[in-house]
């Protein structure tokens, strides 16, 4: 299972040392203007006509209806397609239920009732759609709701509307989606309850049968969201109109989309004396966590891994722990990958990697890699905070730094901005008080810190 489907235990708040982000990335949108225009679908050549499915992972930031304006009366848009102004597909969570309108007008033709969506928790939205009258719902692979009936006349009753955009129905519509959008897919015929099922909690598919975009949204830079399907129709990340494109990516997963269960400070791929691989990680703290999985390729991409072992049992322990485990498996000569799973005691799932190393089956000319230099904090001490901390960082690169602390229910308390730096090591200082200046009481905080695209985190406590 892939960490999409259950990942917001609770938003806390112990994250990766050193930029180790997760394999995939999403997108954040602010429940304002922010939108990915994907354009005409059907271009240059036609894909869709009258059967088709869209899909999309979403995580709600709020779940109260709108105070006004269009995401009020329409709701928040997750995904829509367009046909000029008219609403051809168009589905939005309104409140804590989902709304899926479909045809030529703004008449909802399905909406779910006690769906009861939790803020800060992720769910699979699928729509399958045959015009002109049925359409049916399903969440988180399970069917919720369908319609079916005669539908509208016209055009937009017997034709898909090409014109795709993620978080909006248009740029600037004003009902835009306000939390994180990930994977969005569409399908050229409906897809059956079995393969919905089957398939939701999948990410990164790669190229199938019917599918003719794929937005994994794992871009960590830019405006461009790209589409793994060819002919590839990538979409924009704009902010208010076609005009004014802005990027909004939430890269690596930080603080303000997911919360990471285990605070991880090295994972080494090292041949032994026996010409075996020894796998290594250490971890400086661990919320919560069931467990570690190893997996394994000869490419770097994570698609092609395989699992080598059974789960590796954590201890949930404060203080630094060290783990290894030892391959002795390996047969072909060549670069070796591995990927460090963990998973949550919820079931949420979070990969590391890769570390790769050279084998060869006789023993010659390995090539050992050393632990990848990364930027973050290294330390804070002392810690328990008294007066003050000193925050020690490194960068490998040259970046604008900032930092954010967050008491224990993820709310920021103060911030501050180191600005440009070059690549090398830095102090800073955090003396326990708020952005008003006052001292804040005892309790558990988070440092957060951000270098360009690259964040990490550590924790820190202050007694009074």
């Amino acid at each position: 299972m892939k960490f999409k489907v259950l990942y917001i235990a609770a938003f806390i708040l112990v994250c990766l040392v050193g930029g180790l982000f997760g394999q995939n990335n999403a997108l954040t949108f602010d429940g304002v203007n922010d939108c990915v225009a994907i354009g005409n679908l059907n271009t240059p050549t036609p894909q869709i006509s009258t059967q088709f499915t869209m899909e999309a992972w979403m995580k709600p930031t709020d779940v109260a209806i709108a105070a006004s304006g269009n995401a009020r009366t329409y709701g928040r848009t997750i995904f829509a397609s367009t046909a000029g102004t008219a609403k051809a597909l168009w589905v939005t969570q309104r409140g804590t239920e989902i709304i899926v309108r479909s045809f030529s007008d703004n008449t909802a033709v399905i909406t779910t009732t006690n769906l009861s969506l939790q803020a800060g928790t992720w769910y699979h939205v699928a729509v399958s759609v045959t015009r002109p009258g049925d359409v049916k719902l399903y969440v988180n692979g399970t069917p919720v709701v369908n319609y079916t009936g005669t539908g509208k006349t016209g055009t937009q009753a017997t034709t898909w509307g090409s014109i795709l955009t993620i978080g909006d129905l248009r740029p600037g519509f004003g009902g835009g989606f306000y939390g994180t959008i990930d994977e969005v897919r569409v399908w050229n015929y409906v897809r059956t309850a079995a393969e919905i099922s089957a398939n939701y909690d999948k990410t990164g598919l790669a190229p199938a049968v019917g599918l003719v975009g794929n937005w994994k949204l794992d871009e960590n830079t830019g405006s461009t969201a790209y589409d793994s399907v060819s002919p590839a129709h990538n979409g924009t990340a704009q902010n208010g109109s076609v005009a004014n494109p802005s990027p909004a990516w939430a890269p690596g997963k930080t603080l303000d989309d997911i919360s990471l269960p285990v605070e991880l400070s090295s994972f080494t791929a090292t041949l032994t004396a026996e010409n075996y691989v020894t796998v290594k990680w250490i971890t400086q703290s661990e919320t919560g966590v069931s467990g570690y999985y190893l997996y394994r390729s000869l490419g770097s991409e994570w698609t092609n891994a395989v699992q080598i072992c059974e789960m590796i049992n954590a201890t949930n322990t404060a203080m630094q722990q060290v783990y290894q485990y030892t391959d002795n498996e390996l047969a072909e000569d060549g670069t070796y990958y591995y990927w460090l799973q963990v998973q949550d005691l919820d079931g949420t799932t979070v990969s590391h990697g890769p570390t790769s190393v050279y084998y060869s089956s006789t023993g010659e000319a390995p090539q050992v890699p050393g632990i990848v230099a990364v930027s973050g904090i290294k330390s804070i001490y002392p810690n328990p905070i008294t007066p003050y901390s000193v925050i020690s960082y490194t960068l490998t690169k040259a970046a604008d730094v900032k930092f954010k602390i967050f008491n224990s229910r993820g709310q920021m308390v103060n911030s501050f901005v180191e600005g440009f730096k070059n690549d090398g090591s830095y102090n800073s200082r955090w003396d326990g008080k708020d952005s008003s200046g006052n001292n804040c009481p005892t309790g558990i905080y988070y440092i957060k810190m951000q270098a360009g695209w690259e964040n990490s985190m550590r924790k820190v406590v202050i007694i009074k």
